[in-house]
């Protein structure tokens, strides 16, 4: 399959974390087609399913501005920084939303969960040997 070519990337708006462009891309054939493009800043964050000695799990219900309700969810969150390790983001995310922190992290996935249009990146792993 060939690629497509950007010719023009244009800024549509800019906010606090993310950023939205008008993607003007060529086709293989030669059409010009105008695709939406949501570039997130800090490249995404981590997420862990956290699993006790018990084989409990541990979930946070957490506010969506973008389903405007309460979801229930794997302690997750965004990057601090671009670069940092996603191990590092997970940690740090279990310590703020439930209180344990896993001394073990198995990476299961690098996900793009909204790849048509967002770059976001969450790296998603399961996290044992928790401690307070």
């Amino acid at each position: 399959m060939e690629k497509f070519v950007r010719k023009e990337l244009e800024l549509v708006y800019d906010a606090k974390i993310v950023s939205l462009y008008k993607d003007i891309l060529q086709t293989p054939d030669g059409k010009t087609v105008v695709y939406d493009y949501i570039k997130h800043k800090s490249g995404g964050g981590a997420g862990v399913l956290l699993v006790d000695d018990k084989e409990y799990t541990y979930l946070v219900k957490q506010y969506r501005n973008s389903i405007n309700d309460i979801d229930l969810e794997i302690p997750a969150g965004g990057y601090s920084y671009v670069g940092e390790p996603g191990e590092l983001c997970a940690k740090r995310e279990a310590g703020e939303e439930t209180g344990h922190i896993p001394n073990k992290l198995y990476h299961v996935t690098n996900l793009v969960s909204s790849i048509g249009t967002f770059d976001e990146k969450t790296d998603v792993f399961i996290g044992t040997d928790l401690v307070d």
